[in-house]
């Protein structure tokens, strides 16, 4: 191996991106974008892994890669950059040369991250530029599976595996990557937090008032990367508070941000707005927060190829859903399926029916445990203690409004032997063992002396873990600061039918979709991408008018420049 020296300006980064495998690649770059690149151009044999690596100087380079049978090595010497790499100094750096040539111009369509097919280079692309990216796409191109392949080079590139946080809106969502509930990083309940337009002083005020904990402080501090899945739930309001509050824990500690990562797609499900806040029909998205623009500009990393759905015709049918066109293929296919299911009664069916509403779910998941009762031994019901904070009945009624809409666990919780139920608590001991928000069980068996059911869990992994179950506290926050309402109840509900809303990055081999009711943006398209094929597909109710879409999400997506 050759290597030619000459000096370089102190100012440059110093960073080298490197090959392990047939072909090493060492680039002694001016910018970690130039290094992304070189590594994306130049790490064309899929069977390789890539990594980068920073050294101070050449000589360091040249001991790292000197086992390496083979070794390309580029000098990409130019205009410098104001250095911001943990590597650089004020000593003179020698860099490898060899001629520049070998790296194209950055604008060739070679070098662009959206659309890759090769998801292990463009996870190691996006963590090594150190840039703040929006990820998206439509449903089934492979988001998740991005998301693990990043926390997967992370920690394959030598990245403390705690330094890498998944968050996400929704304990169902959370699962799925692998992470915790956003609340639950912070170590925040709903309750903890104010509904305010404000989120430097919001964040002020629970660091100073002690409301965020040591525990959730350190976790900030640990931070290399954060990414945070399905942010199209994310409200605009929250969004903006997370980063105050991250930004505002590590300048303290004089830290910087953390690489920032939101993945999700902006066509799917809206942000959820407890309904005892006040009313607005404008959709708070976290793409029109100031938090957002700071972090990504216009920028984004499209995904474009669908790995969920196998079948040509139906992945592009979905393409077209996602916009709120439906093709005429489309509607024919949805109607025959609606006809074939009038005509089996598909609402026996064991695939999962998902609802539009609140209520179409419980009728279900009704019928189905009075049949369950009918055959082992009748059904058990377990009433909530709930508690009101605001005097007169109309502090009462506004509880239990709230309650009811906002809360998944009923007043009245009826259970029978093998019931499916689903786990709607909070608490980081539950989560220590895997069941978090959403986590699936069957009801086993019930204590003898307790009467308390027993509900066998899946875990992560393929493990089931039996819990015995205990009422837990679920408050509801006033919006005027302070509890509105609480509710004491076992931290389950019956799961044979869910909303949309419970069912966004699940995947389903057969689902039962009822259609008929959908109300919101996106939701149409959500429900039906959630099959892998039309095989295991079944509608019982259909209506093309409940397709959805918001002009300002059609325009933010316009005016998105893919890198």
């Amino acid at each position: 191996m050759e290597v030619a020296k000459r000096p370089r300006s102190a100012s440059s980064l110093g960073w080298l991106a490197i090959r392990k495998g047939t072909k090493s690649l060492v680039a002694s770059l001016s910018s970690r974008t130039d290094m992304k690149e070189a590594l994306l151009v130049l790490s064309d044999d899929d069977g390789a892994d890539c990594v980068a690596r920073g050294f101070r100087t050449a000589e360091e380079g040249e001991s790292w890669v000197s086992s390496v049978s083979t070794c390309v090595v580029v000098n990409a010497d130019g205009p410098g950059h104001p250095s911001t790499s943990p590597f650089s100094s004020q000593e003179e750096t020698d860099p490898f040369s060899l001629p520049v040539a070998l790296l194209p111009p950055a604008t060739t369509s070679s070098t662009r991250l959206s659309g890759s097919t090769n998801f292990g280079k463009l996870a190691s692309a996006i963590l090594c530029s150190g840039r703040h990216a929006f990820i998206t796409g439509g449903a089934g191109v492979g988001k998740t599976t991005l998301l693990r392949l990043l926390r997967a080079t992370h920690k394959a590139d030598g990245g403390d595996p705690a330094s890498f946080a998944v968050v996400a809106p929704s304990g169902v969502a959370a699962l799925s990557a692998g992470g915790v509930t956003c609340h639950s990083f912070l170590g925040l309940t709903p309750k903890d937090v104010r509904h305010t337009h404000n989120p430097d002083a919001e964040a002020q005020r629970l660091v100073d008032a002690g409301v965020l904990k040591g525990p959730a402080a350190a976790r900030i501090l640990g931070l290399s990367v954060i990414c945070i899945d399905e942010v199209s739930m994310v409200s605009g309001t929250f969004f903006s508070l997370m980063m105050s509050i991250i930004s505002l824990v590590r300048q303290k500690a004089g830290a910087c941000m953390p690489q920032v990562l939101t993945i999700g797609d902006f066509y799917q499900l809206p942000p959820v707005r407890p309904r005892h806040f006040p009313y607005t029909t404008v959709v708070d998205w976290a793409f029109k927060s100031d938090a957002w623009a700071k972090l990504f500009d216009n920028q984004c990393i499209e995904l474009t190829i669908t790995h969920r759905q196998t079948d040509t015709s139906f992945a592009n049918m979905l393409q077209q859903l996602r916009c709120g066109v439906i093709s005429k293929e489309l509607r024919a296919v949805l109607q025959q399926k609606v006809a074939e299911s009038k005509a089996r009664g598909d609402k026996a069916s064991e695939a999962t029916l998902i609802c539009a509403r609140k209520e179409d779910a419980h009728e279900h998941n009704s019928t189905r445990l009075a049949e369950l009762g009918r055959q082992h031994g009748g059904v058990r019901e377990y009433r909530s203690l709930d508690r009101f904070y605001l005097h007169g009945d109309a502090g009462k009624r506004a509880g239990l409004r709230a309650m009811d809409s906002d809360l998944h666990v009923p007043a009245c919780l009826r259970l029978a032997l093998y019931s499916r139920a689903s786990y709607c608590g909070g608490g980081q001991t539950m989560a220590d063992v895997g069941i978090v928000n959403g986590s699936s069980g069957i009801v086993v068996k019930f204590d003898e002396k307790s009467g308390m059911p027993v509900v066998r869990f899946a875990l992560p992994g393929g493990d089931t873990a039996n819990i015995l179950l205990e009422p837990t506290a679920f408050d509801i926050p006033s919006v005027a600061g302070g509890t509105l309402a609480s509710r004491e109840q076992l931290p389950v509900h019956l799961s044979w039918a869910i909303t949309v809303h419970r069912c966004q990055s699940v995947s389903l081999d057969e689902v039962t979709l009822d259609l008929g009711r959908a109300f919101c943006h996106g939701m149409v398209y959500v429900a039906l991408s959630r099959v892998r094929s039309l095989n295991g597909l079944r509608v019982l109710s259909f209506d093309a008018d409940r397709i959805i879409v918001e002009d300002t999400v059609h325009t933010f997506y316009a005016g998105l420049k893919r890198r």
